[in-house]
């Protein structure tokens, strides 16, 4: 994202939500596992479990459907997800509109995977062989205009779809019905909308497991 754009003075103050706030700071590790000073498995559960819960409590606002999600993972914020997702499988090609997170097209040419835009006129040109990125809002200017369809298209035909809501919060009030389908990834990181960006916090929802 550049300067000029219109998301970069939100990101530029510290913006952190208040419920994920109050949230953050009451995880005390020695409340949730007093009889071990270690950092345990349970020490990381309850907390994953908490942030997870608080988090749908919070983007119910904004997307419903996540529920129906079966696996729910932390990770290293949306790069980290993207990783996962990426090496998950051997896609035949990526996807992306024009103007997305450029990552996509550094992975893309370090995995040797081929890396296209398209465009509403071009859809039919991916196939279930495919991945699908996409950014609601988008990663460039905010906007939704037309995504929500391009998303529901993209599910129909069952193509593997990786939603980054990256800057929910940031723009515009929105609503978005998502379907959990095995191929789809939903993925937001608590880098931007709640400026904890040096923690590296991000959750990844799958219609299926993702190994690693």
């Amino acid at each position: 994202m550049k300067e000029t754009n219109p998301l970069w003075p939100k990101l530029t103050k510290p913006i952190r939500d208040s419920k994920i706030n109050s949230i953050i700071e009451s995880l005390d590790v020695y409340n949730i596992a007093t009889w071990d000073r270690e950092f345990t498995f349970v020490e990381r559960l309850l907390p994953k479990q908490k942030l997870i819960s608080s988090f749908m409590n919070w983007i119910s606002e904004y997307v419903t459907g996540l529920d129906q999600f079966p696996e729910k993972y932390v990770c290293n914020g949306n790069t980290d997800s993207i990783n996962h997702v990426f090496m998950e499988r051997k896609f035949q090609r990526v996807f992306t509109l024009e103007n997305e997170y450029s990552y996509y097209d550094n992975l893309c040419h370090t995995l040797g995977i081929q890396k296209l835009n398209f465009t509403e006129s071009t859809i039919d040109k991916i196939t279930e062989n495919d991945l699908v990125c996409i950014s609601f809002p988008s990663a460039y200017d905010g906007s939704i205009i037309g995504r929500y369809e391009l998303i529901k298209q993209i599910q129909e035909r069952g193509i593997p779809l990786y939603i980054d809501m990256a800057y929910c919060g940031l723009t515009t009030p929105f609503s978005l019905n998502l379907t959990a389908t095995k191929n789809t990834y939903f993925a937001f990181t608590f880098s931007k909308t709640l400026s904890i960006g040096f923690n590296r916090i991000g959750l990844l929802f799958s219609g299926k497991v993702v190994p690693g």
